[in-house]
């Protein structure tokens, strides 16, 4: 008598190359969201299983050019004033 295959699991499962952990995408995997992307470990032995790009937000080269050229601005419109104090006190 032979034995019956086992049942391959399902496409959706993850597997930790490290130490051979496996468990459904919707596990027990620690995921760690940052800006904008988000990361996948192995909750026994904590290798980063993938990484992958968030699509729910925006690049951050968009919000670092935003916040840059707030900074800018804002230099900008100090030294303005600064460069306006010390003209009359020339005069």
């Amino acid at each position: 008598m032979t034995a019956a295959p086992q049942p391959s699991p399902p496409k959706t499962t993850l597997y930790c190359s490290s130490c051979g952990h496996e468990s459904p995408a919707e596990g027990d995997w620690i995921v760690h969201e940052r800006f904008d992307t988000a990361s996948v470990d192995c909750p026994d032995c904590g290798t980063e299983i993938t990484r992958r790009r968030r699509f729910d937000r925006p690049p951050i080269v968009a919000s670092t050019t935003a916040a840059t050229e707030a900074w800018t601005a804002s230099w900008t419109h100090s030294c303005t004033g600064l460069t306006r104090l010390w003209r009359s006190l020339l005069v």
